[in-house]
C-alpha cells in the first residue's frame, strides 16, 4: 500500500498559482498536470477566488472619518453668590472647564 503525501499551500502560493494558470493560457487540466497539483485541489482554489472577487460583494474596510466639532446652540449664565458670572456654551469643551471651575469655587 503505498501512502501519499499531502502537500499544504499557504495563501501566497494559491494566488501566485492562480495568477500563473491565468497567464498561461491552458487548460485547467494541462495546468494542473504540469504544475503536479490535483485538478479538484486547483478547482476548489477558483471558486473560492471566484467567490471573494465577486462583484457586488462586500469587502471590509476601514474609512477615514472626520469629525466637526459640535455646533454650540446655546450658552448657559451661571450667576454666583459672590457676583460672579459664568457663561458657558452647551456642547463644548469649554462646557466642562467652566464646569470646573463653578465646582472649584464653590468648593473654597
Amino acid at each position: 500500500m503505498t501512502s501519499r503525501l499531502r502537500r499544504r499551500y499557504t495563501d501566497e502560493q494559491r494566488s501566485a498559482c492562480l495568477s500563473r494558470f491565468e497567464r498561461s493560457g491552458l487548460t485547467q487540466a494541462e495546468f494542473c498536470g504540469r504544475a503536479k497539483i490535483p485538478l479538484s485541489t486547483f478547482s476548489l482554489w477558483r471558486r473560492s477566488s471566484r467567490a471573494v472577487r465577486k462583484p457586488g460583494s462586500v469587502t471590509p474596510a476601514f474609512a477615514e472619518v472626520r469629525l466637526t466639532a459640535p455646533v454650540a446652540t446655546s450658552v448657559v449664565t451661571l450667576h454666583l453668590p459672590s457676583g460672579a458670572k459664568l457663561e458657558v456654551a452647551t456642547g463644548t469643551d469649554a462646557m466642562w472647564h467652566g464646569l470646573g471651575l463653578l465646582l472649584k469655587s464653590l468648593h473654597s
